[in-house]
């Protein structure tokens, strides 16, 4: 795009959580919300080959994410697959790449080949564009990726012609599938599981065919569409169709079709396919359609026996990741940064900020990113130094504060802050917190902020997690440093520059990161030591991944932290310090706690949780732990019911069995046990037999994309007998030790 400027996309991505979004993907895939008249899109385009592979393709789930407006409605899908190194996306009339310019389109694009360049390791990635699709091509080449293949044939037939009747093949029936009908339902899925394991172990194939099946036929409710089957008498399903119907085009779409290995040759796929393209007919469809692989000649030749026709193809688009030995680093600054620091030197405040992706700051294509340390600017710690907090303004020179707090934080820490900052003749607004980082709180927040005259110079944040995460994006579109006075020592969260988000209603909704990390990070352990213990506890368990994360991110050249770069060998040694001071000051930091008292052991637990652990994590990496607490929060009892820390403790557990270091997992294990996290599924909401949550556990960990930091595959086997061994691991080492403060603390 040579030196324009970039532009930037109306839309924020936010990451698919499953289930939960499953209506709106549902929606968002609807005919009416798409083109009219545009045969390409079909219910199979959208819904089979972008939705139901959604869930899990095989052992590699994709990463997905939902692109949503102001309102917080999905007008984009885009899906990375990080083992194969293919990504897809779809888009709403009104955000589709129309000249090879698309703000939408460049946005996701550039995103996926960051995400490929960051996280796949793999030499080249590739994408689809139709040859017919002028805009699509055009951005695809533009952006360095070039055509390597027809890659798929797209066949069309009118329904407005007669369709030629087909007798049933000798020895079976062909009839619409019973959804009801358990082993009917059964038998279906098998036979799509012998007909498409070509190349892939068929257990491997019976198992996503499980996971995914629900989906793929139930879909739709009591509208759902058919599946056409060939049975035999004995009830075995020998071949498939699946129409769909696209009531807004009058288009009907056959996907999957298929035949077992076996049965090739019997007119069975010509039988299915006459009987599907009838139902079509039948439900007022005037076109059908199907697509295929170009090799594909078996099936291409079957859906021209029943008067289909090649109209399009689709072209394979690979970009190669360009290394080069000595390259030189763009002196350009990225753009979302260079805009906020001009609009900071003018005193602007950004009413809809771009969103900043350090990727595109720290990697370029032919060069290996940089290491890179990111911390905040000042960290202060001390009993009682939240009554010293307006003498430590003086480091950002402000005169007139914005103060982000709840309700029950007001009658505690506030009162006492207030009085900090009128020693110093520091004036102050207080804005309530309403307890959830949602964009909906953060805007409202912001314009009330934004309101103020004199205009505030500096907003503080003072609470827990989400209280700290929301400020962040409020200083940001205020354009304003932060600073952040944490009141739990429960996560890392006060020094890091990147926020979580979630919907108003407290489920995860996608995340934002910052250009800086906050200004100045004020930790009284007075208030710390007030808390209720299980949130140390709990922070501990965050703090502890710190180490084992950073050191495989260290030892394996592929890994990239969270901004993009590679890790330090200081953040590494930060971990190592957390890790050392937990192992043996943890349980006496707790008992402090217990007692409402700041001594030297506290101090130094209360650091590694917050500074410690903030700095290695950023700086040095994440994996499989917080991989697997990426996976619990999709669960809604986990969800529900326990912290952050506590989910990590479990994500680390399951790490190192991944990596085979049993007398590691089992040191980890038995501190947990000491402290009160938990250490095995049921301690965490979850029964080891519960197949279902398991493999959505793994599912979403996988799909994280953070277990492509680990120096080996995992693939969906792996890390599921890892759950599976962690949990058998931490009830032996709870049998042995006892369960007596994990109890106390959730009771507490």
């Amino acid at each position: 795009m040579g030196d324009e400027p970039m532009r930037h996309s109306p839309l924020r991505p936010t990451a698919f959580r499953g289930d939960p979004d499953v209506a709106e993907l549902h929606a968002f895939f609807q005919p009416e919300r798409q083109y009219a008249g545009d045969t390409r899109w079909t219910f199979g385009t959208s819904l089979k080959s972008a939705y139901v592979n959604t869930f899990e393709f095989l052992n590699h789930p994709p990463v997905v994410q939902l692109w949503r407006d102001q309102q917080g409605d999905v007008q984009a899908v885009s899906r990375i697959m990080l083992a194969t190194g293919e990504w897809f996306y779809q888009a709403a009339p009104g955000y589709r790449c129309s000249d090879g310019r698309d703000d939408v389109s460049i946005a996701i694009l550039e995103q996926a080949d960051a995400a490929m360049g960051l996280l796949a390791g793999l030499s080249s990635w590739c994408a689809g564009a139709y040859e017919s699709d002028a805009p699509a091509t055009k951005l695809l080449e533009g952006h360095g990726y070039r055509p390597e293949r027809r890659d798929e044939v797209y066949m069309t037939r009118s329904l407005e012609t007669p369709i030629a009747g087909v007798p049933s093949p000798v020895g079976c029936s062909i009839r619409t599938l019973d959804p009801d009908d358990a082993r009917q339902v059964f038998e279906r899925g098998d036979a799509q599981t012998d007909a498409f394991a070509e190349g892939q172990p068929r257990n491997e194939i019976a198992a996503w065919m499980t996971r995914t099946l629900p989906h793929q036929l139930g879909y739709g409710g009591p509208n759902r569409n058919p599946s056409v089957i060939a049975v035999e008498p004995d009830g075995r399903v020998l071949a498939f169709a699946d129409p769909f119907f696209d009531h807004t085009n009058k288009i009907g779409e056959f996907e999957p079709v298929g035949t077992r290995k076996q049965m090739h040759r019997r007119g069975l796929a010509k039988a299915v396919l006459t009987r599907g393209l009838e139902l079509m007919k039948d439900a007022g469809m005037r076109q059908a359609v199907v697509r295929t692989g170009f090799d594909n000649h078996a099936a291409i030749t079957a859906y021209r026996s029943v008067g289909f026709d090649v109209t399009d193809y689709k072209l394979n688009y690979r970009k190669v990741r360009v290394r080069s030995p000595s390259g030189v680093w763009s002196r350009r600054p990225h753009r979302p940064l260079q805009e906020h620091r001009h609009r900071r030197m003018r005193g602007e405040t950004l009413t809809n900020p771009a969103p900043y992706l350090p990727h595109g700051l720290f990697m370029r294509a032919g060069l290996e990113p940089p290491r890179v340390l990111i911390a905040p600017q000042r960290y202060i710690q001390g009993d009682g130094v939240l009554d010293q907090t307006g003498r430590y303004l003086s480091l950002v020179n402000s005169q007139r504060v914005g103060i982000l707090i709840s309700r029950r934080g007001q009658h505690s820490e506030g009162a006492r802050l207030l009085k900090s900052l009128e020693s110093v003749g520091i004036e102050s607004v207080v804005a309530t917190f309403n307890g959830e980082c949602s964009l909906e709180e953060i805007d409202r927040q912001a314009a009330a902020l934004r309101s103020e005259s004199p205009a505030v110079d500096c907003l503080l944040a003072v609470g827990g997690g989400k209280c700290v995460d929301a400020g962040k994006c409020i200083a940001y579109r205020l354009n304003v440093p932060l600073v952040v006075v944490p009141t739990l020592a429960s996560n890392d969260a006060p020094c890091s520059a990147v926020s979580v988000l979630y919907t108003p209603d407290g489920v995860t909704s996608g995340i934002e990161f910052f250009p800086t990390n906050p200004a100045l990070v004020v930790v009284d352990t007075g208030v710390v030591a007030q808390a209720p213990e299980r949130f140390l506890v709990a922070g501990m368990g965050d703090a502890m991944a710190t180490y084992y994360e950073a050191k495989v991110c260290l030892d394996n050249p592929r890994a990239r932290t969270t901004i993009g770069a590679r890790p330090t060998l200081a953040a590494c040694a930060l971990g190592k310090t957390c890790a050392d001071t937990l192992y043996s000051l943890g349980t006496e930091a707790s008992r402090s706690v217990v007692a409402d008292r700041v001594d030297d052991a506290l101090e130094q637990v209360v650091e590694a949780n917050t500074l410690l652990s903030g700095v290695g994590f950023e700086s040095g990496g994440l994996a499989i732990a917080h991989a697997i607490a990426q996976g619990y929060t999709a669960i809604k009892p986990v969800h529900d019911n326990h912290l952050h820390g506590e989910m990590v403790a479990m994500g680390l557990l399951t790490q190192l069995i991944a990596e085979r270091d049993v007398d590691e997992a089992r040191r980890a294990a038995r501190f947990f046990c000491d402290v009160g996290l938990p250490v095995h599924l049921e301690q965490i909401s979850l029964a080891p037999d519960r197949s279902t949550d398991l493999d959505t556990l793994v599912g979403v960990a996988i799909g994280s994309g953070l277990v492509q930091n680990m120096p080996f595959e995992v693939t969906h086997e792996l890390l599921l007998d890892a759950v599976v061994g962690a949990h058998r691991l931490g009830r032996e080492v709870a049998a042995a030790q006892g369960d007596s403060a994990y109890r106390r603390l959730q009771a507490g």
